[in-house]
This record gives C-alpha cells, sequence and structure tokens, in this order.
C-alpha cells in the first residue's frame, strides 16, 4: 500500500475519532457533525497525519469511518444504525483484526446467523457485510476484500399479504376517536411508511389536488396521493382540534404533542387486540394499498407511489390474481 493512500487513511481515522468524541461530549447532532467533519477535513488538507506506532485494525474504528461516510451521503439514521449494529455483531463473532479476516471466516459467521435467522434477514446481513468490506477495500483501508466472493442465499419468492375489503371495513369501524379513523384512511390511501406517517406536518398536505410531498428512504422525495375518503376524514378530524401543533397526528390527550412511529404502531396493536386478529401494523396498510393499486394500475405506477427503487421490490407487495392475468393476456390480442 503506497503512502498517499496511508495518509488519507490516518487524516480519515483522526476526523473520524474527533468528530465521535467532539458529538458525543456536546450532544451534536447529524448536521452539526456534518459541520464539524468538513471543517476537520478542511483544515486538514493539505496536513498530513501520520501514526506513531503501528495501529492495529480496530474493527470498531472501521465502523466509525463507515458509519460517518453513510452520514455524509445522506443515509436515513435509522438505516445507518441497523448497519453499525449488524457489523458490531460480526466483530463479536470474530473478534480478529480486520486484516486478517477470510472469506472462510465470514462463511462461519453466516453459517451462524442461518439457525436463527429468515432468508431475507440472512440475505440483508450479507449485503451489509459486502458493501462494508467493499468500502474498506474502494478506500484503501484494507488490501484485499474477504467478502468479494460471498453469495446470497436463495429466497423463497413470496407475496406481501394484504387486507381483504371485509377486514379492512372491520378496522375502520374499530376506530374509537377521529384521530384513529383519519390516520388508518390516510395510511391506506396514501401507502406511506410509518416513519413518513409519523413526520407529516397539516402544512404537507395540499386538499385542492389531494397530493403532498414527502421525504422517505436514502433521502429521496416524492409525490403521493390520498383519496378523497381520507380527506373527508382527515378534516373531520383537524376540525375538532383545538391545539397549535404543527404535526398532522397529534396525542388525543393533552398537551397534543406529535406522535411517534412507535405510539402510531401501539394504536394497530390496540385495535387488532380489540378484533382479535392475527396480525395487524402499518406496514400492512402499505402492502393492501400497493395490491388494491396494483390490480389496475401499472406496476411502475405502484412502484413510484411506494417510492421503491428496484421494480422488483415492488413485485413483492402487488398480488396479481388469476383473473387479471387471464384479461390482460385476452386484452393482448396475441
Amino acid at each position: 500500500m503506497d503512502a498517499a493512500v496511508n495518509t488519507v487513511n490516518y487524516n480519515e481515522r483522526f476526523i473520524t475519532k474527533v468528530v465521535k468524541e467532539i458529538s458525543s461530549k456536546f450532544n451534536f447532532n447529524v448536521i452539526q457533525q456534518r459541520v464539524l467533519n468538513d471543517v476537520l477535513y478542511k483544515c486538514t488538507q493539505n496536513v498530513e497525519i501520520i501514526a506513531l506506532e503501528k495501529e492495529e485494525g480496530d474493527f470498531l474504528t472501521y465502523i466509525d469511518i463507515y458509519a460517518n461516510s453513510m452520514r455524509l451521503e445522506g443515509l436515513a439514521p435509522g438505516t445507518i444504525r441497523n448497519k453499525c449494529y449488524s457489523l458490531k455483531e460480526l466483530n463479536r463473532y470474530l473478534e480478529k483484526d480486520i486484516n486478517k479476516i477470510s472469506v472462510a471466516d465470514l462463511k462461519m459467521y453466516i453459517l451462524h446467523k442461518q439457525s436463527n435467522c429468515k432468508q431475507s434477514t440472512l440475505n440483508t446481513i450479507i449485503t451489509t457485510i459486502k458493501a462494508f468490506f467493499s468500502f474498506l477495500c474502494d478506500e484503501g483501508y484494507i488490501e484485499t476484500n474477504p467478502s468479494r466472493k460471498l453469495k446470497k442465499v436463495k429466497e423463497e419468492k413470496r407475496l406481501r399479504k394484504s387486507l381483504s375489503d371485509v377486514t379492512l371495513e372491520q378496522v375502520r369501524l374499530a376506530c374509537n376517536n377521529k384521530r384513529d379513523r383519519a390516520l388508518i384512511e390516510f395510511a391506506y390511501s396514501s401507502g406511506l411508511r410509518v416513519s413518513e406517517l409519523a413526520k407529516l406536518d397539516i402544512k404537507d398536505l395540499d386538499f385542492s389536488s389531494n397530493k403532498l410531498s414527502v421525504v422517505g428512504k436514502g433521502n429521496k422525495e416524492r409525490n403521493v396521493m390520498f383519496s378523497d375518503i381520507a380527506k373527508f376524514y382527515i378534516k373531520q378530524y383537524l376540525d375538532e382540534r383545538t391545539d397549535n401543533d404543527p404535526a398532522l397526528f397529534v396525542s388525543v390527550k393533552k398537551p397534543y404533542k406529535r406522535i411517534g412511529k412507535r405510539a402510531i404502531e401501539k394504536r394497530f396493536t390496540k385495535i387488532k387486540d380489540l378484533l382479535n386478529m392475527k396480525e395487524l401494523y402499518p406496514h400492512l396498510l402499505r402492502h393492501t394499498f400497493a395490491t388494491k393499486l396494483a390490480s389496475t394500475a401499472d406496476i411502475t405506477v405502484v412502484q413510484k407511489l411506494l417510492g421503491h427503487t428496484n421494480i422488483n421490490t415492488t413485485m413483492l407487495y402487488a398480488e396479481v390474481n388469476d383473473d387479471k392475468v387471464n384479461y390482460q393476456y385476452k386484452a393482448s390480442k396475441l
């Protein structure tokens, strides 16, 4: 490895450690961390930082460097947290200098996780490991990429579950206040993720066009629509509110503050228990939205409204029934 690469490595290690320590001490948020990171990069632009003693391949330090890179790319904090958690689990299992990790070590870890993980979860772990080591190799932190030959496990392709019209109506009728009814209708007709629902403000909604703009996964902005029925219940709910909180959904009791992701999930759990249902969660309404829409709309429209980068992800949400297959085959006039 040449000297230029080592210089970049030690500069970045230094900056990462400083940002981590100062941010922890002064409780800096993500924006403040980015500003500090940029300032340190500028200050060390023409400075060569060297190590007085040889550093071993500290796995946790490399995870911090990788996390810092993901923050600069604009990945969601939750996504970064999950990836770092997976990598720290790998570190606890291997307990090796990162430069001495082999593909055999990684395969042993995958076999270890296979016993208590679903195939989809296992593939997420494999993707995280491959992305991490690829980053380290591309940036010159390690000479060879031990994850290069790792392969994903074969997944059983299953369509996502959705609610029937009857069950959805039962869920609607089980709402015992206007806030919950508005929440159910809006979640179903917009197909938003629960994290996106929790962040909504009243001003985000355009009632004249039944549209709104939302920033979803990967900090990507997309336009979303909602139904006239959802608008009706949202307006009913807003008309009865007496608070001045900008949030679209707030608590039903004082001090009427924005309800977060966990609070929304709890409301769904209460309705599930009331109806003695096997499962009911916010993402199930997103599946139902996709399934219903895909029965009439082009799959690319569903993809756009859901905010998926890969259309294969959308295909897992959208159940294509035999009637639609028969109709579209005949309509093609082959």
